[in-house]
């Protein structure tokens, strides 16, 4: 790949996982890029790919796309000779577009991890959005997958579709996937939601977020009128650090709660010394009585080991009876 960048110029265009290793073995960063226009609609697919970094020296793979980028089935590596690959997935840039990864494997040994859209991935969100499929709503959809930093930053922002059927997700992790690092390396997910749905959901049995000593934040805004729940951790999810400190912020939308932690097997836990601190604050809409601060109930569990503390502080919407600002069910443990 020629000076590490590959744009198509046609409507459409293809490039090898084996040039891109190739670009990367010989020490030159990766960039793959797309725009709409000449029919294209800006799109990249990653799919039944295997991308590594084979070097000893640190190196980067970015995608950034006009609008959605799209990976499945693949393997994106670099290697533990000290030969990272940071690996920024760049959505949105036009405007609109969702990143999803579904059964597939990013492990970076030590290089970050940016998934985000607008002008700077770091900080600005992907934008789902419903284009006639439903897949594209939510702003990063994470199934079925392995993210591994090993020590590395990992960095998440995403926004759901406000379409007023199909509504999306800020981000939405589930189907066993497992986002995680090592060491200090720390984990920083931001969401806002779209329509009735969660700005922050980590959903299901085997789903796992996870830190070491790093930090470790959920960061969920339900978007007004029109959103759901700030944070929703359910189905059996975990999110955990060894030690470092585990935050959790939500805002909820509408009738929704700010956090909600729900679930049989449901766990929000650190391990010796780590703190948990939760803040929510409820809904606002119309006398409903799920705007709740923080919910935490139905078999899920909140603890810290040893010397951690937990810190729960809630708000409940003021117009209607049972919006507590915590509100924690009698089958709930919290210790």
């Amino acid at each position: 790949i020629p000076g590490g960048i590959f744009d198509p110029l046609a409507s459409t265009g293809t490039v090898l996982d084996a040039d891109i290793n190739a670009t990367l073995d010989i020490g030159t960063d990766v960039t793959i890029q797309t725009s709409a226009g000449l029919d294209g609609s800006g799109d990249i697919m990653v799919t039944g790919a295997t991308i590594s970094n084979a070097t000893i020296n640190p190196r980067t793979l970015t995608l950034r796309a006009d609008r959605n980028i799209a990976i499945d089935s693949s393997t994106i590596t670099g290697n533990n000779t000290g030969g990272s690959l940071g690996v920024t997935l760049h959505a949105a840039y036009g405007g609109v577009g969702n990143v999803s990864i579904v059964s597939s494997t990013i492990v970076t040994y030590g290089g970050a991890v940016v998934i985000g859209g607008g002008a700077d991935p770091n900080v600005n969100p992907t934008i789902g959005y419903y284009g006639g499929s439903p897949t594209t709503v939510d702003g990063v959809l994470i199934q079925g997958t392995q993210i591994s930093a090993n020590g590395g930053a990992i960095t998440i922002n995403g926004q759901g579709s406000s379409d007023p059927v199909f509504d999306g997700r800020g981000v939405y992790i589930s189907s066993g996937a497992s986002i995680g690092t090592t060491g200090s390396g720390t984990v920083t997910i931001t969401g806002k939601g779209g329509g009735g749905r969660s700005a922050v959901e980590i959903e299901g049995p085997g789903t796992i977020v996870s830190s070491e000593t790093g930090a470790l934040t959920l960061n969920g805004n339900g978007n007004g009128s029109g959103g759901g729940h700030g944070v929703h951790v359910n189905g059996g999810a975990t999110v955990q650090t060894t030690s470092g400190v585990l935050s959790i912020l939500g805002q909820g939308g509408a009738t929704y709660d700010g956090v909600r932690i729900e679930g049989s097997d449901t766990l929000v836990t650190t391990g010796n010394g780590g703190n948990i601190h939760i803040e929510g604050t409820g809904g606002f809409a119309d006398g409903g009585s799920l705007e709740r601060g923080i919910t935490i109930g139905d078999g899920a569990s909140v603890t810290a080991a040893g010397t951690g503390s937990i810190e729960l502080i809630g708000h409940g919407a003021d117009d209607f009876a049972n919006n507590y600002g915590v509100h924690i069910k009698a089958n709930a443990t919290v210790r």
